[in-house]
Formats: structure tokens, C-alpha cells, sequence
């Protein structure tokens, strides 16, 4: 049977939009750029130092990439940070733009930019350490000026209750002076408590003297700790831990890993705000988040959100508290 001759007809105006975009892809650098911002946002100068690179050559390839809205910015303070742009402008170049990032994602980093990255987020992470053991007593004046336990405890305590959170292992990430300790161990029958700067931990040992608490071990470390309680842990939080952290996405994804089937996140965290000062005061690195970053980052490692809470803090800072909970396995 013969086959019936078929005629596409693309008008040359309606292709023609393409060119840009294609073009925008057409330089290798620019595809590792996307590459490197597939999960992780980066100021220009990080850029040129991972990929050893000017700044006016840098700066030039972002500007190209942020026209064809492949990328777009994130003002954070006086900084500014490049991540991927997920959303098309041109919602018939919508698939296409999409089809582009999941070729990316298939091809792996070299392992140069790999070391690279991680000495980047190593300085990042090297300065918030050396802030808090630097400032171990006057960070709880400081942070007392944006948002302490007192503001927001009561809140974190009621929604505890309200969906009867308890169990047997739970980990306060980032302790600080372990405000929220004593009502842990209430609820949990063995409570770890973590902090990765070494004064930090040491004042909190000694203030939780006074509770005589008996079920609560303190240790030196981050989230790199909970890799040997993989699908073990109950409940862990994260109060105020992610605007100190130079790679809150990693944070959310180690504990979803170390969470048991149905286990809780807690995230308390500051919305999105412009007070610069607090990066100097309170060894911030964000300037906040905006909820639905928080959401889109924890549905990405199989959680779900079950309730969120807003509170109006001294100062102009507002509070935001989310509880998540792992998707049975």
C-alpha cells in the first residue's frame, strides 16, 4: 500500500524563536553553567572560581543565558546569586525549555568542577563555623534581636501535640544553646543533639546540666553525621539552621534520607527579608527563604507537607514553621 505524501508547514516567524535559545546553548560553557546550577545557586564570582574564568567572561555568558531566561537571579542582601530558571516566558517554548534541563541532568559533572564546587561550599561552611565559635556568646544576644525560642517555641510545642509526635530517636540539627532540648526529651526516649561548632556545643552541655536530662547525647558535627542512622531516625529539627548553611538542600536531603517510614521534619526558618545586617550580627548566609523554596525542596525528597505556621517577629522579621512527614516507603 502506498504511502500517502504528508506536508509540514512551519512558519518561518514561529521557528524563528528558537534561534535565540539554540544559540544561548550553542557555547560549551554555558551548558556546564546549567550543569553546576541544577540544584545549587552561585554568585558570578563563585562561577569564575569554579570554572577558572574571568569575570567579564562570566558575566557575559550569564547575561546571554538570564535573556533567554535559562537562568534568573536571586538577590539575597547586596548579593546576588544565579539558579536555574524552571519557567519559560514563551509558554510554546515551555516544553522544550524543560526537554533542555532533563538532557542536561543525564551528563555528569568532570570531576574538576566537582572539587571545585566543594571547595566552595567548604569556605562557605569554614566561615559559619569560625562565626560561631567565634561569637559563641554574644550569637544568643544577636539572633534574641530576630527571632529566638521564646517567640516561636510555644508554636513548635503545639503542633507536637497536635499530631502526637513522639518516639524513639530523635535529632535537634544545629542545637545552639539547646532551647528546645528539655521537651524533647520528654517526647523521645533518646535524643542526640548536634552542633558543628565545638564552644557551641560545649555551652549547651553545660547549660542542660540543670535539667539532669538522661536521655540526650551532644556531639561535634552537621548532617554528615546522620549517614549511619539511615531510615532510623524518627523526628529531627532544623530550627533556625538553614540561613546559616551554605547548601540548605543538601541539609533537607540528609535528613530525609536518615528519616524512618512516616518519620517528621520539623524547619523553622525566617521568610525571605533585606536586613543585611544579620549576615554581619548573626552569622547568616541567607537572607531568609521564601516558603515554597522550603516546600519545593523537601517534596523533592519524598515529603509531604502536613501544616505550616507564620509568625510576626520583633524587628520586621516574620517566622516560618513547617512540619513534614516522609512518604511511607
Amino acid at each position: 500500500m502506498a504511502q500517502a505524501n504528508v506536508k509540514y508547514t512551519t512558519s518561518s516567524k514561529d521557528i524563528s524563536v528558537l534561534n535565540p535559545l539554540c544559540k544561548a546553548l550553542g557555547d560549551p560553557l554555558r551548558i556546564e553553567i546549567l550543569k553546576v546550577l541544577q540544584k545549587d545557586a552561585f554568585g558570578v564570582l563563585e562561577l569564575c572560581s569554579i570554572f577558572n574564568v574571568g569575570q567579564p567572561a562570566m558575566s557575559h555568558h550569564l547575561k546571554v543565558l538570564s535573556k533567554n531566561s535559562l537562568v534568573s537571579t536571586r538577590r539575597d542582601g547586596t548579593n546576588i546569586f544565579y539558579q536555574r530558571n524552571n519557567v519559560q516566558p514563551m509558554r510554546n517554548l515551555q516544553n522544550f525549555h524543560c526537554e533542555i534541563f532533563k538532557t542536561i541532568n543525564k551528563f555528569k559533572l568532570e570531576s574538576g568542577t566537582k572539587r571545585n564546587i566543594q571547595k566552595i561550599k567548604k569556605m562557605r561552611e569554614n566561615a559559619s563555623i569560625k562565626f560561631f565559635n567565634n561569637n559563641a556568646t554574644l550569637f544568643k544576644e544577636n539572633q534574641d534581636l530576630i527571632s529566638s525560642w521564646s517567640n516561636y517555641g510555644d508554636a513548635i510545642i503545639s503542633l507536637l501535640q497536635r499530631y502526637q509526635i513522639s518516639g524513639a530517636l530523635a535529632f535537634d540539627i544545629g542545637t545552639g544553646l539547646g532551647a528546645f532540648l528539655p521537651e524533647m526529651c520528654s517526647l523521645f526516649k533518646s535524643v542526640i543533639a548536634i552542633d558543628n561548632a565545638n564552644k557551641i556545643i560545649k555551652e549547651c552541655k553545660n547549660r542542660m546540666a540543670e535539667y539532669n536530662l538522661t536521655n540526650v547525647a551532644f556531639r561535634e558535627g552537621d548532617t554528615n553525621n546522620l549517614k549511619e542512622y539511615r531510615g532510623q531516625i524518627d523526628f529531627i529539627a532544623l530550627n533556625m539552621i538553614l540561613h546559616h548553611n551554605p547548601d540548605p538542600l543538601k541539609i533537607i536531603k540528609d535528613c530525609a534520607t536518615a528519616l524512618s517510614s512516616n518519620g517528621y521534619l520539623l524547619i523553622t526558618e525566617l521568610c525571605s527579608h533585606e536586613q543585611e545586617w544579620a549576615k554581619k550580627s548573626c552569622g547568616d548566609f541567607w537572607l531568609g527563604f521564601e516558603p515554597d523554596t522550603i516546600k519545593v525542596w523537601a517534596e523533592s525528597m519524598q515529603m509531604e507537607k502536613i501544616e505550616s505556621v507564620f509568625i510576626n517577629q520583633r524587628n520586621g522579621f516574620k517566622t516560618q514553621i513547617h512540619i513534614f512527614k516522609k512518604y511511607k516507603d
